[in-house]
């Protein structure tokens, strides 16, 4: 076993920079630790933030962390969302009134910009530069916070977005990217261009877009298996779906679901060889999205939370102060 600082919060699934190298675990104090896993084993690093320091007493269970990328972190609570620095744990952008139904947020992938959508008749999009310099605090329903852009400029983009509820950038190759914006049983994904400010960035081409989905409100998985998986599932764990950026190709989780159907998928991490490892209702399994096969690794008396080429590493939900190296 690998101690840690202190006893963490034991998470339903972790929550996974989007290059899937490094996750982040909560300490029962409120700090946050970034565990990264390399081939000799999981390293543990300190952040400076303290939930506590943003989060009002009695707030625990209202709070998401939404996206890890880079040194930066996206915490949603109470209709407001907040981009966390890790290095210096300030709140470097707040932003209020992202509970109005029909909006998303999400991060660039170097965690320079936070992109956000909104579309239930007060339409917009805009774009904050992330400063450590500054912290600022932006009301959304204020139109001249000065940050909105001219990215969808033609009718029949905007007409795609019809109740965003989920959004995120990739970068799948060299210097391009692609956006992608779940909205209600259906995903559109844009090539987009981006750059060092928010005027830089730019919807390339047309879009694609995936009709017909199963899963409602669509969710975009905060994570990126290379080269081409993204991950979709429903808000109330009924589906998961791949979707390959560069084929176009996509393929449903085949493991069985649950009586009930909701909550038959709670998340998924990396894992070795383009595998993912899936939370669902009876087990951990892997899941091979290219081919479709899936495993069961273990039950769930522990919670996954990576794998290197040694094997697997959980914790014990009831003794979390230490890393568990479960082998291959």
């Amino acid at each position: 076993m690998v101690p840690l600082p202190e006893p963490v919060v034991v998470p339903v699934v972790p929550l996974y920079e989007l290059s899937g190298r490094r996750t982040i675990l909560e300490g029962t104090s409120g700090r946050l630790y970034v565990v990264e896993f390399d081939p000799g084993g999981p390293r543990l690093q300190s952040t400076a933030i303290a939930l506590p320091d943003f989060l009002p007493p009695g707030s625990h269970d209202d709070y998401l962390l939404r996206q890890f990328a880079g040194d930066r972190l996206l915490v949603e609570h109470g209709g407001d969302v907040h981009v966390l620095s890790l290095t210096t744990g300030r709140a470097l952008v707040s932003l209020s009134h992202m509970d109005h139904g029909g909006e998303a947020a999400c991060l660039t992938p170097e965690g320079s910009l936070l992109f956000v959508v909104r579309a239930n008749g007060d339409d917009f999009t805009a774009i904050f530069p992330l400063s450590d310099g500054e912290s600022r605090t932006f009301d959304l329903n204020q139109p001249d916070h000065g940050f909105r852009t001219t990215m969808f400029t033609g009718t029949r983009d905007r007409a795609l977005l019809d109740c965003p509820e989920s959004a995120l950038i990739v970068a799948v190759r060299g210097a391009e990217h692609r956006l992608l914006i779940g909205c209600f049983r259906y995903l559109v994904d844009w090539a987009v261009k981006l750059g060092a400010q928010p005027g830089d960035v730019q919807i390339e081409g047309e879009p694609r877009t995936l009709w017909g989905l199963a899963a409602d409100p669509v969710h975009v998985n905060s994570l990126f298996v290379h080269p081409h998986h993204v991950f979709i599932s429903g808000g109330y764990g009924n589906y998961l779906e791949a979707y390959n950026l560069e084929t176009g190709l996509r393929s449903v989780c085949p493991w069985p679901h649950s009586k009930a159907v909701y909550g038959s998928i709670r998340g998924l991490i990396p894992g070795r060889g383009g595998s993912v490892l899936v939370r669902a209702h009876d087990a951990w399994i892997r899941w091979f999205p290219g081919g479709g096969k899936t495993e069961k690794i273990c039950g769930l008396d522990f919670v996954l939370l990576g794998e290197t080429e040694d094997g697997i590493w959980a914790l014990n939900p009831n003794d979390p102060t230490g890393l568990l190296g479960l082998g291959g």
